[in-house]
């Protein structure tokens, strides 16, 4: 499989840094966006960093950064220039790195749930499953004065044992990843970057149009991409 990085540097330092790598550094001319995603068309990864180089040294991620995230074919690893946060596996706070997916039982999506558990297999780390819930639309309605909690146990636990269910077939999969799940009422978005702080590697979907030129994020993606505060993948699928 290959991997493609974008760096500045063409690949000569990290030569010498792994040297178990083989690695191949190219040059070429033209705009880093469109000349990244050609060399990237039939790549299995694609690393980018996050930061922007249009003059707003507040902006958190770059304009390359997101259109990789938007359009490339493959997964897209965005990596922060956040320096000191993660160090030999381990994070700064002295905790064990994670590998965190989010998920949804009710739309399972089997290319990020696949990439997160290889990734958690691959480097030997556990691997947390977000999945975020609301109140059924139906049983809350704007004249619901308040939630009985009878009634969000019952339905916290349907949560539960949906993510259960959904998770069976890759647990079979890969029985040497040691899974943690958290069902949480939150919005997506906040549920995830909530994690981030405790993550190696944030594992995000990317729905994709075949039928479309560009490819776009979503809110949540979106959100995650811009505010998390470790490595984010995300993962492109159709549907």
């Amino acid at each position: 499989m290959t991997w493609v990085c974008g760096c500045s540097s063409g690949g000569a330092d990290l030569g010498e840094r792994y040297p178990g790598v083989e690695v191949r550094g190219e040059q070429v001319d033209g705009a880093p966006a469109a000349a990244l995603l050609a060399a990237a068309h039939d790549a299995g990864l694609l690393v980018v960093g996050t930061r922007g180089t249009g003059g707003f040294p507040g902006l958190a991620v770059g304009s390359v950064a997101l259109r990789m995230a938007a359009a490339a074919l493959c997964p897209v690893v965005l990596v922060p220039q956040r320096p000191g946060t993660f160090k030999d596996g381990m994070h700064a706070a002295g905790g064990a790195a994670q590998v965190v997916v989010g998920f949804d039982a009710h739309h399972p999506v089997s290319e990020a749930a696949n990439f997160a558990f290889s990734a958690a297999e691959a480097r030997g780390q556990r691997l947390r499953v977000v999945q975020a819930w609301a109140f059924p639309a139906e049983a809350v309605s704007p004249q619901t004065l308040a939630v009985s909690a009878e009634d969000r146990a019952t339905w916290e636990d349907q949560e539960v044992l949906k993510l259960s269910d959904a998770l069976r077939a890759w647990q079979e999969k890969y029985p040497r990843v040691v899974v943690r799940t958290d069902v949480v009422l939150l919005h997506p978005a906040e549920a995830l970057l909530n994690t981030s702080q405790d993550a190696a590697l944030l594992v995000v979907g990317r729905r994709t149009d075949p039928q479309a030129a560009e490819g776009r994020l979503g809110p949540v993606t979106h959100a995650v991409v811009h505010h998390a505060r470790c490595p984010v993948a995300v993962v492109p699928h159709v549907g």
